[in-house]
């Protein structure tokens, strides 16, 4: 938010007031029919296509099935090429004061079974956004439990429902202080590690104050920048502005240069922090590649990126960064169980090794298509190296405990040298079958793709760009 200069307004904003004098949902509102009548209301009145909801329960989501609040926001997503964005929600200061009193500490409690995400944040087709510290703070006698891009202190974290990555995306909420030497903790909010926020000026005073935190703050921020997707791509499906968003988060950088990530950087960070210039331009260094479609069970698309040999030379090494992210959706059905069986379809995506050309990749994927756990294993291809993928599609691959193809939103990547890169690189997104057993019941997805002299050390834009004037894909 600007705080001088000329403020460029980005979008209209609609308020649909659902909370009384205590902040609280009224006890005769359904969340289910109230979600509906809003998104049907705003839609039809005002073509009104992101909706960020700033409200949700004070404890974690069931494990189990999901909740009917969470299915209404999946629906009405699916139904009507609508995006939700939603916090993870806070944990109180009282709660956070008994863990501490109990033994825990930060970051550690922040694990706990009970400081899971809020319903209905467990959403599957919204985005789900965390919290991070704004800024660090210390005096004589107070400080604050993060340094700046740390996890706040009252940021509930993930993995969500079916172990799928919840939240997708983290933003600036700031952080509680907490006084030092004192056996009890005495937790309070601080400027200094508060955030600016607009208020109002009704009964006198600022327009802006440093007064308040919460993940409430965070969701608004990605609705911010979403908005501006939407400005520049109007006719698009709101399935490639969640997948440009996502794309173009990054972990903070001592999390991301990190040689060993692991399961708790995603609980925290998801993809990491969004940023509106990669999600809206490329530059020299680097170039992304986009495309959205429709795919059915049993069926891929094939996609192929041709590498020129400017960047390949082997007497050369650059590092290249690898990312691919992919969006889809499906039907949702409340009475199923786990993440494949509650869609009425799914889709993932596989690359190629380097060195396989499109006609073995597309061979490959053939041969497995039935298999809806397909993952190339150690001993295929035994002459070519796997890309190696940061969080990997299998739970014992990459990242163990997480599954990347158990959400419906699938963002990996890898840096690679560039020496080793071949000729081509594929991508291929492949349809499977949910409770819907109908094979022409379809699945519409957006997928993009980016690659990156990280170090800024060669110029790849113009090079892939003429090679790739326009994406290949095979319907297989």
């Amino acid at each position: 938010m600007p705080l001088n200069g000329t403020i460029k307004l980005n979008a209209w904003v609609q308020n649909a007031r659902v909370l009384d004098s205590n902040n609280s949902l009224q006890s005769n509102l359904y969340p289910p029919d109230l979600i509906k009548d809003i998104a049907n209301n705003y839609l039809n009145s005002f073509k009104t296509r992101i909706f960020n909801m700033s409200i949700s329960s004070s404890r974690g989501h069931i494990t189990t099935r999901m909740s009917k609040w969470a299915e209404s926001i999946d629906r009405e997503i699916f139904e009507n090429d609508i995006l939700f964005i939603l916090p993870t929600g806070n944990i109180f200061k009282d709660e956070i004061a008994s863990q501490i009193s109990s033994g825990a500490q930060y970051p550690d409690y922040l694990f706990k079974r009970k400081n899971r995400i809020a319903d209905p944040s467990h959403s599957l087709l919204s985005i789900t956004v965390g919290s991070i510290c704004s800024d660090t703070f210390e005096d004589l006698d107070r400080k604050s439990f993060g340094e700046k891009d740390f996890p706040s202190s009252f940021s509930r974290t993930g993995l969500g429902i079916w172990e799928s990555i919840k939240p997708e995306l983290v933003e600036y909420g700031g952080d509680y202080v907490f006084e030092k030497n004192q056996p009890t903790p005495l937790i309070s909010q601080n400027e200094d590690t508060n955030i600016d926020l607009i208020r109002s000026t009704l009964n006198g005073g600022p327009s802006t104050s440093k007064d308040a935190i919460g993940t409430s703050f965070t969701a608004p921020r990605i609705s911010s920048i979403i908005a501006k997707l939407q400005k520049f791509f109007p006719e698009e499906s709101t399935l490639l502005y969640k997948a440009l968003i996502i794309q173009s988060a990054r972990w903070p950088n001592n999390v991301f240069i990190n040689p060993n990530p692991r399961l708790n950087f995603i609980r925290l960070f998801g993809y990491g922090i969004p940023n509106l210039k990669r999600a809206t331009t490329n530059d020299d260094f680097r170039v992304s590649l986009v495309s959205s479609g429709i795919i059915v069970p049993k069926k891929a698309d094939v996609y192929e990126v041709k590498i020129p040999d400017e960047i390949r030379r082997i007497g050369d090494s650059y590092d290249i960064l690898i990312e691919v992210t992919l969006t889809f959706k499906a039907k949702p059905r409340r009475t199923r169980r786990g993440f494949r069986s509650y869609f009425s379809g799914w889709a993932d995506w596989q690359s190629s090794k380097f060195g396989e050309s499109i006609d073995a990749f597309r061979e490959r994927l053939v041969t497995n298509i039935d298999d809806d756990d397909y993952e190339e294993s150690d001993n295929e291809t035994i002459n070519q190296e796997k890309i190696p993928w940061v969080i990997g599609s299998r739970s014992n691959a990459g990242i163990n405990g997480v599954k990347l193809n158990n959400n419906t939103s699938q963002k990996d990547w890898a840096i690679v040298k560039s020496n080793i890169l071949t000729e081509s690189f594929c991508l291929g997104i492949i349809g499977h079958a949910g409770w819907d057993k109908d094979l022409k019941s379809e699945i519409p997805y957006s997928v993009v793709v980016s690659f990156e002299a990280i170090n800024k050390d060669i110029e790849i834009y113009n090079r892939i760009s003429i090679e790739n004037p326009v994406e290949v894909r095979i319907n297989t």
